[in-house]
């Protein structure tokens, strides 16, 4: 995929949205969001006041199949540390690995 080819994607942990600017600037279409934080999300939802999707809560409570198609997930910075052990758990790459820690 090249810059500006046009992808879809979730944000994780989204905070108020700052992850999802730059991959916007790229090319990018956020299709899912979710933020437990119920003071982040009024803030997400005054940044993309014309989302066509709604800020979801605790991603733990997420069907895994309410969550649309994507071809990136986009996280913050908290879930690094969660990503990383499940890349080693799951005995995928060390390139996975060192990218998800």
């Amino acid at each position: 995929m090249t810059t500006g080819q046009g992808f879809k994607f979730i944000a994780l942990f989204a905070g108020i949205g700052g992850l999802r600017i730059g991959f916007e600037a790229i090319g990018g279409t956020c299709v899912f969001t979710s933020e437990w934080n119920k003071f982040l999300q009024e803030t997400y939802r005054a940044n993309f006041e014309d989302d066509s999707h709604e800020v979801n809560g605790d991603i733990t409570a997420i069907n895994e199949a309410d969550i649309p198609a994507h071809d990136v997930l986009a996280c913050g910075f908290s879930l690094s540390a969660v990503l990383h052990r499940w890349c080693i758990e799951k005995g995928l790459s060390w390139s996975c690995a060192r990218f998800c820690g």
